[in-house]
C-alpha cells in the first residue's frame, strides 16, 4: 500500500513538472512576438531615442527614459512570468513564497529600476550634471554628487536584485516541513520527592521527632502518629498542623510499644500524601496525658 502511494506521488510530481515545462516553453515562445509588438506598436525605440540618446544639459527630454524603462519591462513580461516557474522546477511552492516573489518581481524591481533611472539619468541631465563634456579637471566636481545619487538610488536597486536572486534560488516547497523551531527549555522546579516531605529525625522514650517540608505543603496539611495498621481516622490526640511545626520540625508522643506509622495529610482531611514506618525506642513509662502541643481540629 505504501509503495503504491509512493508511485502515485511520484507520477503526480512528474505530471506537474511536465505541465510546468510546457507552460514555460509557451511563455518563451510568446516572448519574441510580444517584444516585436511592443517595439513597433508602442514605439519603444522613440522613448529610447528621446530619453537616452538625444537629451542635452538642462533639458527635460531625459524624462522619456522613465517610460522607456517601464515599457521595456512590460515588453519582457512573458520572461518575467517564466522566472518563478523556472525556480519552482515543476513543484508546488508555499503561498508565502509566491507572494514574496510576486512582490519583488512585479513591484519592487520595476519600481527600483524607474527610481534609479530618475535619479541617475533624468535629474542629472536636468540639473546640468550630464552629459559629461570637457576635460576631466572641469568635470571632476561632479564625482561627489554622483556618489551621493548612486548611494541614494543605485544601491537600493542592487539590493533588490540580490534579495530577489536569493529568494528565487531557495524556493519554499509546500511538501517540505519547515525547519524545526528552536524551543527554549522551560526552567521547571525540581519535582518534590515524597521521601523528603516527611522524615523521622529521631525517637526517644515515648516521643517521635520528625521533619516536614512545609514549603511545598498547603495551609491545612497535618501530620498524625498511628499504630501500624490503624485506620487514618484513629489518630486520637496524636496529630499536629504542619503550619505549627516551627522550622518544619515537630514531635508527637505515643503511649505504646510496637511499630508505628507517621502519616502526612495535605488538605485538612484524610487525603494521605505519604507515610513513614517508625520503630520507637522502648517505652519505660507511657505518658497518659496528651501531648500539650496537640489540640482538637
Amino acid at each position: 500500500m505504501g509503495k503504491r502511494r509512493s508511485m502515485a506521488a511520484e507520477y503526480d510530481g512528474h505530471m506537474k513538472a511536465q505541465k510546468a515545462g510546457q507552460a514555460l516553453g509557451l511563455l518563451m515562445f510568446f516572448q519574441a512576438p510580444w517584444a516585436v509588438f511592443a517595439w513597433f506598436v508602442w514605439r519603444i525605440d522613440f522613448f529610447y531615442r528621446e530619453g537616452f540618446v538625444g537629451p542635452g544639459r538642462f533639458e527635460g527630454s531625459a524624462f522619456w527614459s522613465l517610460l522607456a524603462v517601464l515599457l521595456t519591462w512590460c515588453a519582457l513580461l512573458p520572461t518575467v512570468f517564466a522566472v518563478p516557474m523556472w525556480a519552482k522546477r515543476g513543484r508546488t511552492t508555499t503561498v508565502e513564497w509566491d507572494a514574496k516573489v510576486a512582490f519583488f518581481l512585479h513591484f519592487l524591481l520595476p519600481g527600483s529600476l524607474v527610481f534609479s533611472t530618475l535619479f541617475l539619468w533624468a535629474f542629472p541631465h536636468l540639473w546640468g550634471l550630464m552629459p559629461l563634456e570637457g576635460s576631466f579637471s572641469k568635470e571632476a566636481w561632479k564625482i561627489g554628487p554622483f556618489i551621493g545619487l548612486f548611494s541614494f538610488a543605485g544601491v537600493p536597486t542592487i539590493m533588490v536584485f540580490m534579495v530577489l536572486r536569493r529568494i528565487l534560488a531557495n524556493p519554499e516547497f509546500a511538501g517540505e516541513k519547515p525547519p524545526a523551531l528552536k524551543r527554549h527549555r522551560l526552567e521547571m522546579p525540581p519535582p518534590v520527592s515524597m521521601s523528603t516531605l516527611l522524615r523521622v529525625t529521631g525517637t526517644e522514650s515515648g516521643t517521635v521527632h520528625f521533619a516536614v517540608d512545609a514549603e511545598h505543603l498547603g495551609h491545612d496539611a497535618w501530620v498524625g502518629l498511628y499504630r501500624s495498621g490503624q485506620s487514618d481516622h484513629d489518630h486520637g490526640e496524636r496529630w499536629i498542623w504542619v503550619r505549627d511545626a516551627e522550622g518544619g520540625a515537630g514531635t508527637l508522643q505515643h503511649a505504646a510499644n510496637g511499630p508505628l506509622s507517621l502519616r502526612l495529610f495535605k488538605d485538612g482531611g484524610y487525603n494521605r500524601m505519604t507515610s513513614v514506618n517508625v520503630e520507637p525506642a522502648s517505652v519505660e513509662a507511657a505518658m497518659e496525658a496528651p501531648n500539650p502541643m496537640f489540640w482538637d481540629a
